[in-house]
């Protein structure tokens, strides 16, 4: 969780909870981030592109959701898409290649880097892990043991 350099008029401070940052070009110069914007009170989906330059996107609003709508009237939009793309420039990403079948490796991101803390992405879903070229080892299947 990243907590950003700006609170709400109530003295709320706002917080972007990464939920996933996906690596886009095989260079590993451009990012995609997916968190959780909120206050405490309200919270919202956005969508962050980071590379040369960071475009914000507030999905919740782009959808037509109406927490995030409740969280603008109480921080200035301007104000708050400039900190939260300041927070991103400012962030550096933790790689590593996984081979991805036939395709060439793949970096992808594991964790990152923001206000002097490293912090490791959640572990991702049993199906994604699977993805993973994996080989299972044991000198005698454990069902076929006498008990």
């Amino acid at each position: 969780m990243i907590h950003l350099d700006l609170t709400t008029d109530h003295g709320d401070t706002i917080y972007l909870d990464v939920q996933r940052i996906e690596s886009v070009r095989p260079e590993g110069d451009a990012f995609l981030l997916t968190g959780t914007l909120g206050d405490g009170l309200d919270e919202g989906e956005v969508l962050v592109e980071i590379g040369e330059e960071v475009t914000i996107l507030f999905v919740d609003e782009w959808l037509g959701g109406g927490q995030m709508r409740q969280l603008l009237q109480r921080v200035e939009r301007g104000l708050l898409t400039s900190v939260l793309a300041a927070a991103a420039q400012q962030m550096r990403f933790c790689l590593q290649a996984f081979p991805a079948g036939d395709r060439p490796l793949s970096p992808q991101v594991t964790g990152f880097h923001h206000q002097g803390r490293w912090t490791g992405l959640r572990p991702k879903s049993y199906g994604e892990q699977l993805e993973l070229p994996l080989r299972v080892a044991e000198s005698a299947a454990g069902w076929e043991r006498a008990a």
